[in-house]
């Protein structure tokens, strides 16, 4: 097992490259060249040559392409140009509240959508069965930034339910740990829901189409013949034996959930990576853009490595060298 989540690793590596250069060689193909972000009136023609010569923009492309590659491989993520700081210092305090906001969008998702999905395959073909599967068609056919925008104008604008945008009040640092933990769990309902029903159709669709597969095994069929309630025989034995495909799809659905958690962080004000990558974008701060598009792509990679390890813990067989009984 050691083995195999190194060669997944190594295996990784060369797709974080083609990231990071594409990341690059678009940053270099918008309109405009790097230098001319220096370009103003207020500054000497000296201090802008000073500053592309820090900033290694005076240099020929194939010469900025290897040094910062390399910068990238020794953990340098240079200065950024909009404000002047260290990569790293703007990009990790956005790392948590992405992963907040993505981990508990996808702990509720699939909680919901393999719950809502049971209860499909438990009326298969009945009302209940058409009603869940015709809200999944909706909400998969809904765009994930218009879908957060129209939670702001029904819940925050309209009915002023909640609030509409950031991390929390500027009044909750002085309200205790409890205080402050309710504020931001209040924060989080919004953007939470929008990207839980974001992407809440394609767990629903593939728990019902699993949990349907195996309830049609002979020795379920064995089973409901001898008299064992159907929800019975879905919660009890149908969900252990569909855990697979859903465990496949956990790892299937992480970039989709990263991305829309991107977006969705744009909509809330959501101080995330999406919000940092979103105004690095704005401001031309190339680094920070390739320092943020490489830290979602590690998290994508890491988390498909975590999928199939849970994978092989589930079912032994799907190890490198397990063999069926």
């Amino acid at each position: 097992m050691g083995g195999y989540i190194v060669r997944r690793l190594l295996a990784g590596i060369p797709l974080l490259w083609l990231i990071w250069t594409l990341v690059f060689v678009v940053g270099h193909l918008v309109p405009g060249r790097s230098e001319d972000l220096y370009a103003s009136p207020q500054i000497s023609r000296q201090d802008q040559e000073r500053l592309n010569r820090v900033y290694g923009l005076d240099r020929p492309l194939i010469v900025q392409y290897t040094r910062q590659l390399l910068a990238t491989v020794r953990g340098d993520l240079a200065l950024s140009t909009s404000r002047g700081r260290p990569v790293a210092e703007i990009i990790a305090p956005a790392v948590g509240p992405t992963l907040v906001l993505a981990g508990t969008a996808l702990l509720v998702q699939f909680t919901l959508g393999i719950l809502l999905g049971a209860l499909a395959a438990l009326r298969q073909g009945r009302v209940l069965d058409h009603a869940i599967s015709g809200l999944a068609l909706v909400l998969y056919s809904i765009p994930v930034f218009w879908l957060g925008i129209l939670m702001v104008l029904i819940f925050s604008l309209r009915l002023a339910w909640l609030p509409p945008s950031h991390y929390s009040s500027l009044s909750a640092s002085t309200a205790g740990l409890s205080g402050h933990l309710f504020d931001v769990g209040i924060h989080m309902v919004l953007p939470v829901a929008t990207l839980t029903l974001a992407g809440l159709a394609v767990v629903i669709r593939h728990a019902r189409s699993s949990l349907l597969e195996v309830l049609a095994h002979e020795n379920l069929k064995a089973a409901r013949a001898r008299g064992l309630p159907e929800w019975r025989l879905l919660f009890r034995h149908g969900l252990r034996q569909a855990i697979l495909p859903l465990i496949t799809l956990l790892g299937l659905a992480l970039p989709a959930l990263l991305s829309g958690a991107l977006l969705v962080e744009v909509v809330f004000s959501w101080p995330g990576l999406g919000q940092t990558t979103y105004q690095a974008i704005l401001a031309r701060d190339y680094p920070v853009v390739q320092a943020a598009t490489l830290l979602t792509a590690t998290m994508v990679v890491l988390g498909n490595l975590a999928a199939d390890v849970a994978i092989s813990v589930a079912d032994p067989r799907t190890r490198p060298g397990g063999t069926a009984p």
